[in-house]
């Protein structure tokens, strides 16, 4: 009988050879994942600076925030955290056109020379054109289109 063809077992070196494989494969997995929640958590801090970017752009369109330049301003969003956004004028080339430029951070000592995480510019036409108002009509000419209206219907009724 062959020495080797009765052996049953792994010998020492086998069973060394695979634990320092698996420790190896193991350790780069945790890497991997350790890495893949750093850029989850990235993420997800982009997304929230872009969506406080967008409404905070939406309150300087509609008025709720006055259009002039402003320095890093505290905000709250909805979980409770505090970012800061900035309101900038962007000079425009087309005339009666001003541009919004909006950038958000949630550092509180960002530098001029820091980027924020979020910056979102938007064109719009210059408010202080004063082509959101609506213009004055006579009120002479719209009570006399009424009653011309309603006097046509009586006398259709009558009839």
């Amino acid at each position: 009988m062959n020495r080797s063809s009765s052996r049953f077992g792994l010998s020492l070196l086998e069973v060394l050879l695979a634990l320092s494989i698996l420790g190896i494969a193991t350790g780069i997995l945790a890497s991997i994942m350790h890495q893949a929640s750093d850029n989850g958590l990235k993420a997800r801090r982009m997304t929230q600076a872009q969506m406080i970017c967008e409404g905070k752009m939406a309150e300087a369109i509609s008025g709720a925030i006055p259009l002039q330049p402003t320095q890093w301003t505290p905000s709250t969003s909805a979980d409770g955290s505090t970012w800061y956004y900035a309101l900038e004028l962007v000079p425009a080339e087309i005339p009666n056109m001003v541009g919004i430029g909006i950038n958000v951070t949630d550092e509180i000592g960002m530098s001029e020379s820091s980027r924020p995480l979020s910056r979102l510019v938007q064109w719009i036409i210059d408010p202080n054109l004063g082509l959101d108002t609506k213009p004055a009509t006579d009120p002479n000419a719209t009570s006399t289109s009424a009653a011309g209206t309603g006097s046509s219907s009586s006398t259709g009724a009558a009839k």
